[in-house]
């Protein structure tokens, strides 16, 4: 298996490290900001365009955090790993990404 795309963006970030701790605490209120301004409904479909390869405790905020995954649809560079079984995930590309705007809320 290859290493994932995304490793390269989390080669400075260590485990446990300065840098992790304020890298969480941004997304944190990234994914605050997220749910007060679009104040999703348990019927809206989320797109996260960007979601990351690689699991850790930085990377894919919405898809650790949100309550409704099943309405997820993420899409990232990387091959599609599915550390969260229970929503769709993709390969990015400009005709997958054309077709899901079609069908979602957020």
């Amino acid at each position: 298996m290859s290493s994932p795309v995304d490793e390269k963006y989390y080669r400075e970030v260590l485990p446990g490290s300065a840098a992790e701790r304020f890298l969480i605490s941004a997304r944190n209120r990234i994914f605050r900001d997220f749910k007060t301004h679009t104040r999703p409904s348990q019927s809206d479909q989320v797109l996260d365009v960007g979601v990351s390869d690689v699991v850790n405790d930085g990377a894919n905020v919405l898809e650790r955090s949100y309550e409704h995954q099943k309405n997820i649809t993420a899409c990232g560079l990387g091959a599609a790993r599915r550390p969260f079984p229970s929503f769709a995930m993709s390969k990015l590309s400009q005709m997958s990404l054309c077709h899901l705007t079609t069908t979602l809320s957020i």
